[in-house]
């Protein structure tokens, strides 16, 4: 199997190794990386400059068993932890349910299992241990991997990465405030257990991913959310932008969870495809007094300025609410989309070809298609193809003005468009006819 492609300092590189340097093929000279981002990750020697450093003021709200990671995701009172860090380590020392839920989990052969955690300070305000904060928290995370997975993903033979948002979700037991007992408050029933002879065990479905392995997410995404997470939830400053923004973000993580309710019939992929549709069109809104349709999804679409010829190219959408309409690669297969969401949910007769971006056996399906249309709509909610960037120079030898950080974001997002337009994805969602069963 192909190594994962990793993102280290900018770079990408198809090992678990960091890249020391951004590699540039074929060229021989320095960059300054004066004005350029740089990806750091924290360690044990920079946890003492996060507000999040003291243990002692921190408790565990959830845990997420499928999900590994190499390095904590923090704001100034919450943050996932992998069970590595050694904040968690003493946390576990302190609370025996804590210990209970982060070492006692195990594949289904019994293997143990490393698990992630999300941690509060004990001095955050109410606002920020409220359910929908937490909750939001995670999905900014969880939504940059995602999208950023399925932008790696298509195009190539391998799945890489966390696609599905089944490995971010909560385990709905948690340590009490005291951290000696384990609580179930759900929708179903409540519960309240000792910690001992706990045994949990991760969702089978989900295949194994190698924490080893640093899975990019988009940074560029990132920044922005985590901003207006901060905003929002931090400071208490609320606005109609910044409460569509996040219900938004909640409608997609539902979107990306495994389609499998009715054992992966055709149904389920269009109940995806129709979540995705609420998902931008929630994003797209106008505001209060307005409505959002397909012109207003097409129109945020349209805002996206594509260097691509292919992915820029005009292409004909039609629709008899927008005659004579055109638009490029990301209004195009929205309005695909569109359709397909129309026909499951309009009761239209629909077969498993309603589900995919082309008739072929080697076609895409279409919550494939709808992560990267949603990357292009937040970038495009945040008006980062407007904002002004250095220009690239060089001179002397020396590069200046190169944001790895936004080329990457530019490159994936264009690539995964042009391989779902051109049929070179090459992920076979449907056998050759010799071999179906």
């Amino acid at each position: 199997m192909e190594a994962v492609p990793e993102r280290q300092g900018g770079a990408l590189t198809q090992s678990g190794e960091r890249a020391s340097k951004l590699a540039l093929p074929k060229q021989r000279f320095a960059i300054d990386f004066k004005n350029s981002y740089q990806f750091e990750r924290m360690n044990k020697d920079n946890i003492q400059g996060s507000n999040l450093a003291d243990f002692e003021k921190l408790n565990v709200c959830f845990v997420m068993p499928n999900l590994r990671i190499k390095s904590p995701v923090e704001t100034q009172f919450v943050g996932t932890l992998p069970d590595t860090d050694p904040r968690v380590i003493e946390i576990a020392k302190r609370d025996s349910a804590v210990n209970a839920l982060i070492n006692g989990f195990a594949d289904r052969w019994g293997t143990k299992h490393q698990v992630s955690v999300m941690v509060i300070h004990k001095d955050a305000p109410k606002r920020i241990s409220e359910i929908s904060a937490l909750v939001s928290f995670r999905n900014i995370f969880a939504i940059c991997r995602i999208l950023q997975s399925w932008q790696f993903s298509i195009g190539s033979p391998n799945a890489v990465g966390t696609r599905f948002s089944d490995y971010y979700d909560f385990y709905p037991f948690s340590p009490t405030r005291d951290g000696q007992e384990i609580l179930h408050m759900g929708f179903a029933f409540h519960s309240l257990d000792t910690p001992e002879n706990f045994h949990g065990q991760i969702y089978p479905d989900l295949p194994l991913v190698d924490n080893d392995l640093h899975f990019a997410y988009d940074e560029n995404l990132f920044d922005f959310l985590k901003e207006a997470w901060v905003e929002r939830f931090e400071k208490g400053r609320r606005d109609w932008q910044s409460n569509k923004l996040f219900r938004s973000l909640a409608i997609a993580y539902h979107a990306s969870s495994l389609p499998k309710k009715n054992g992966l019939w055709f149904y389920d992929f269009g109940v995806s495809v129709a979540l995705w549709i609420s998902a931008l069109e929630i994003l797209a809104h106008p505001g209060k007094g307005k409505r959002s349709d397909l012109r207003t999804v097409l129109d945020l679409l349209a805002q996206a300025k594509f260097s691509d010829a292919s992915v820029k190219r005009q292409r004909r959408i039609k629709h008899y609410s927008i005659p004579n309409r055109t638009g490029n690669a990301a209004e195009y297969l929205y309005w695909r989309l569109y359709d397909s969401r129309n026909a499951f949910l309009h009761g239209n007769p629909v077969t498993a070809h309603d589900v995919l971006y082309k008739r072929r056996s080697n076609a895409s399906l279409l919550t494939s298609v709808a992560p990267v249309l949603y990357s292009a709509a937040l970038l495009c909610h945040f008006d980062w193809f407007d904002k002004r960037h250095p220009r690239i120079k060089f001179k002397k030898g020396v590069l200046s003005g190169y944001d790895p950080k936004r080329h990457f974001t530019q490159r994936h997002l264009e690539t995964a468009l042009k391989c779902i337009l051109t049929g070179k994805d090459k992920r076979l969602l449907l056998a050759p006819k010799s071999t179906r069963l």
